[in-house]
Order: C-alpha cells, then sequence, then structure tokens
C-alpha cells in the first residue's frame, strides 16, 4: 500500500513521471547487475576445515581422513582445522592448562606432514599478525 500511496503521489508531482521512470529504471539496473554478475568460483577450504574442527576436532582420524578424500584441497583443509581447534578449545577468555595441553595432544594425533599443515592454522588462530608455520 506504501509503494502504491508513494507511486501516486509521484504521479501527481510535476516532473512526477520522469522521477518514477528514473526509479523504475535504476530498480531494473541493480538486479540486472545482481543476476548478471559473474558467480565467484573461489573455494573455501580453510573455511571448511574450520566446520570440520568445530564438528569433528575432537577425533584427528576423521577430520584426516576427510582431507585425504580431496587432495587437491588437504592442506587448506588441515589449515582450517588448527585453526578451528584452537580456537573452540581456547575460545574462553582464559583457557587452563588442560585445554592446551588437550589441542597439544589433539595436534600430535597427525603425521609429521598433516602436523606443518595444523601447525599454521593454530598459527592463524593464535596470532594478530601474518600466518607463521610452528615448528
Amino acid at each position: 500500500m506504501a509503494v502504491l500511496a508513494a507511486t501516486a503521489g509521484l504521479l501527481n508531482l510535476r516532473g512526477g513521471r520522469a522521477l518514477l521512470a528514473a526509479h523504475a529504471g535504476l530498480c531494473a539496473l541493480s538486479v540486472a547487475l545482481l543476476f548478471g554478475a559473474p558467480k565467484t568460483t573461489e573455494r573455501k577450504d580453510r573455511e571448511a576445515g574450520y566446520v570440520l574442527a568445530a564438528k569433528f576436532g575432537d577425533d584427528p582420524r576423521i577430520v584426516t581422513a576427510i582431507a585425504q578424500a580431496y587432495p587437491e584441497s588437504e592442506a587448506d583443509l588441515l589449515r582450517g582445522a588448527g585453526w578451528g581447534t584452537a580456537v573452540t578449545l581456547l575460545a574462553s577468555y582464559q583457557p587452563t592448562q588442560h585445554d592446551i595441553d588437550t589441542l597439544g595432544a589433539l595436534a600430535s594425533q597427525y603425521s609429521r606432514r598433516e602436523q606443518l599443515w595444523f601447525c599454521e592454522g593454530l598459527s592463524r588462530a593464535l596470532s594478530r599478525d601474518t600466518v607463521r608455520p610452528c615448528r
């Protein structure tokens, strides 16, 4: 009703038809841009790894099996898993020593190659600066 009232009001103004036509044209242009823009094909593997950690982070075997099922994304999935595991375990304002020990125990369950990626994710979670791999 409000749109109809505004439209009727515009039509009664001098130059209202031009304003209404400009408004309709801008609306059509925005819809065309919205649906005509190219779709992004960027993969979000680190973010998916983060979600994997939130769901399965307490069992590195499951995370590893899922990551290995996608060889082209394995590294980023495990980086995301490290990031998500750290955030999940250390989410409280003051994490306890038990939380830190649990994080270390989980990291040690990954293979050496996987630990490197996992530690990069830990670095991302714990650093305000650029991501540095842990050694």
